[in-house]
């Protein structure tokens, strides 16, 4: 067997994001630690209904889906800090949803649905 080969350093994609007035935010989208990802996780299945057997039945709250995640990842540059709720609430839908598929790919959470697709 290959010896494994891991980095250790978080992931990052650079962001510029753009405001109709002509200002720009400089932001990175931050790979989640294993601890970051697995409390997202956490509060990702509350979100969910379940059948009497267990089985996932469909999500019963929506409401801040996108914005959990990016809260964590969406980093402004500038200020080393989470970009702001207010920031994120303001944002408009396809922005945040183009965010939060980077953000997912980056901390392997598109891996997960996968798997829960093929234990289905």
């Amino acid at each position: 067997m290959e010896k494994l080969v891991f980095s250790v350093d978080l992931q990052e994609q650079e962001v510029t994001l753009n405001g109709a007035d002509g200002s720009s935010l400089e932001c990175v989208i931050r790979e989640l630690t294993g601890e970051e990802r697995d409390s997202y996780l956490d509060g990702m299945a509350k979100r969910f209904k379940f059948g009497a057997k267990g089985e996932v039945q469909g999500v019963g709250n929506f409401k801040g889906l996108h914005m959990d995640l990016l809260r964590l990842c969406l980093i402004d540059t500038a200020t080393k800090k989470p970009v702001t709720n207010e920031f994120l609430k303001a944002m408009p839908s396809s922005t945040m949803s183009a965010l939060f598929k980077v953000a997912q790919e980056l901390s392997a959470l598109d891996q997960v649905s996968e798997e829960e697709a093929k234990n289905d």
